[in-house]
């Protein structure tokens, strides 16, 4: 079984590029700041061993200091106090998302689902930068008749009497009309595409428990054959491990011998919901249908 851990990265790596620029959100910086989400600040000497630690510089720059790095530093720790003092976005305005390493832009999406922001409330109003994405795809060979399509959606249950079944039956339960492994199934049915990827957070705030789940579909390539077929399983709550493994024990294989096809596996997942103990266990497979 091919197993696949969804992996949001948060931390820098040269040359590493998860989130590609055409699968960003073009956010606008000053929407960030002012959502509480980033913080421009001017530049500190943040190197520990640095006689300096601490010290404001006095040389040009800034720091882009995102909420994730601030929940996730030390109180007495340069970032907190860097956060003092604000210096102008305008160094950052032009081209920003192309100036974020993956990392850094996850913590933008991680902050923003943390304060329960819309991240397409964050995004710039002109098109200049839709144009430079546009720009960027051509180049790279990436404007297809049929192009690459994500396929998300997000379920949301009260934390009153919270119906825990559909927190994570959005991503694919007979209880529903719409949920997930449904959007991806009638995708795959209007066209070939390979599933690529699939993404699952959950997470309470405020007064609901919010679920999404996100699918990426590539054209197929090439002797590639399509995925035809996508579904899930999953187990939430007391023994979900265990009543997940059961659930998934030799379903590939299953599947493969209805189909006639290669069987791709996403997962297992474990996912906690966050700000609660309660967590689940979910696993994707998506299926090649040999019409030979």
């Amino acid at each position: 079984m091919n197993l696949q851990e969804p992996i949001r990265v948060y931390n820098y790596v040269e040359g590493r590029n998860t989130v590609p620029i055409y699968d960003r959100y073009n956010f606008d910086v000053d929407k960030l700041v002012n959502a509480g989400v980033v913080f421009i600040t001017p530049a500190i000497d943040g190197d520990p061993k640095s006689p300096t630690y601490k010290e404001w510089l006095d040389e040009d720059g800034a720091h882009l200091i995102t909420l994730y790095n601030i929940e996730h530093s030390s109180p007495n720790g340069w970032i907190r106090k860097a956060i003092t003092k604000k210096s102008d976005t305008l160094v950052f305005r032009h081209n920003f998302i192309e100036k974020l390493y993956d990392g850094k832009y996850n913590q933008i999406l991680w902050g923003l689902e943390k304060l329960g922001i819309d991240p397409n409330d964050m995004v710039i109003e002109n098109n200049s930068l839709q144009e430079n994405i546009h720009r960027i795809k051509e180049v790279m060979g990436l404007i297809l008749e049929q192009s690459v399509k994500t396929v998300s959606i997000r379920g949301k249950q009260s934390t009153n009497n919270t119906d825990w079944d559909l927190v994570h039956g959005i991503l694919g339960s007979n209880r529903l009309n719409d949920d997930l492994e449904s959007r991806v199934g009638s995708e795959l049915k209007n066209g070939n595409y390979r599933v690529t990827n699939v993404t699952v957070t959950s997470r309470k705030v405020g007064n609901e428990i919010i679920t999404d789940g996100t699918v990426n579909l590539t054209p197929v390539s090439g002797n590639e054959l399509p995925h035809s077929v996508f579904t899930t399983r999953g187990s939430i709550g007391a023994d979900y491990e265990s009543r997940h493994d059961g659930q998934v024990n030799g379903l590939p294989d299953r599947l493969k011998s209805f189909y006639k096809g290669d069987v791709s596996v996403f997962g297992p997942y474990m996912v906690n919901v966050e700000g609660t103990n309660v967590n689940f266990k979910q696993s994707f497979f998506a299926v090649e249908i040999n019409k030979q």
